[in-house]
């Protein structure tokens, strides 16, 4: 004896799908938020080793670093 599935079969169906799973959470947002104050910092550092914190301003960054070595 087949049974007919009710009018409203899917609609049942589909509200216990949905109960069974948690609502997707998109990490987007976050991901934008820290690729950002990763940009800002790096670029924050940039400016403070150039402006206050390079050795000899009139050398290039390698000459600087090979000099560090050196000693």
């Amino acid at each position: 004896m087949d049974k007919m599935p009710s009018e409203n079969h899917e609609e049942k169906f589909l509200t216990k799908l949905r109960s069974r799973f948690k609502e997707y959470v998109s990490i987007t947002p976050y991901l934008v938020k820290v690729a950002v104050a990763t940009i800002l910092i790096f670029a924050a550092s940039i400016f403070v080793w150039y402006s206050f914190l390079r050795p000899d301003p009139n050398k290039t960054v390698i000459e600087n670093i090979i000099e560090q070595f050196k000693k």
